[in-house]
């Protein structure tokens, strides 16, 4: 089942308001923000070139998450955005590994598919609009599953087309104006749909989803421009019952043995 958080009535956009950086601080008017994608979206901080989606992301870490609560965590982060990764790096109690399809981008080459690392070995996972480049989006789910440690979250975020029910796919499809007519860019192979959540809980991860509305505040949205109305989704492995910390599911025989034990004590206690 996947749960849903409240929404919030956000005022409209604002034209004239200052623009605040949550990563590097800089401030400047909306309008002299820089253009991002073929629509020529302002959104790009001039300063450190964050942008939206990636500011939205850092906020959701920081508010809903114990990322940055100084826990110890092993973190996977596939396709890092740059000052996203220079804020987690900075955090020393995080074992912070970065991947990548190609090598030169991360800490390590991997194929979400095929990951090679062992199972439980993370503790949070960030897969931010990755998966709508993989072919196969079901296995990547179940290797990021995999990966996690029992109770261990994944932050997984897909653009997901409004008003469709059901994922838009075609592998046969290959021309990349083809792809970009139908997917909304030329490297996507799916444009996802309200299923998405369902594909992550066949995978077998519980999953919440946080509407932009819910996460970010009247005056966050202001400040930090913040113009992809992106929601969030966690994905978190389920811990079964012979995984709860301090505890240990005894063999049948083992058992039996215990048992035995106790009765003969207690028979010899009363003669």
């Amino acid at each position: 089942m996947t749960k849903e958080h409240k929404t919030m009535e956000l005022p409209d956009r604002t034209r004239g308001k200052s623009f605040e950086c949550c990563f590097c601080k800089h401030r400047c008017k909306i309008s002299d923000l820089l253009p991002m994608g073929v629509q020529g979206r302002l959104v790009v901080c001039p300063n450190c070139r964050s942008f939206d989606r990636e500011r939205n992301v850092f906020l959701f870490l920081k508010d809903h998450t114990n990322l940055f609560s100084g826990s110890n965590l092993r973190l996977l982060h596939f396709a890092p955005e740059k000052n996203l990764a220079d804020q987690i790096a900075a955090q020393h109690n995080i074992k912070y590994i970065t991947a990548d399809l190609d090598g030169n981008r991360a800490d390590e080459k991997q194929d979400i598919t095929q990951l090679t690392h062992g199972d439980d070995s993370f503790d949070a996972i960030i897969c931010v609009h990755v998966l709508e480049h993989v072919p196969d989006d079901n296995n990547a789910m179940r290797e990021m599953l995999r990966v996690l440690r029992p109770g261990g979250w994944a932050l997984i975020l897909v653009p997901i087309k409004k008003g469709l029910d059901k994922t838009l796919e075609d592998l046969s499809v290959t021309d990349p104006d083809e792809r970009a007519r139908l997917y909304g860019q030329s490297d996507h192979v799916r444009y996802y749909g309200k299923d998405f959540y369902d594909k992550l809980h066949h995978a077998g991860f519980q999953v919440s989803v946080y509407p932009f509305d819910s996460i970010i505040s009247a005056s966050q949205y202001t400040q930090y421009e913040q113009f992809t109305r992106d929601d969030m989704c966690l994905a978190r492995k389920p811990i079964l019952p012979n995984q709860v910390t301090g505890t240990k599911r005894l063999p049948l025989s083992s058992a039996r043995n215990v048992i035995s034990r106790i009765r003969s004590f207690v028979n010899f206690r009363g003669r």
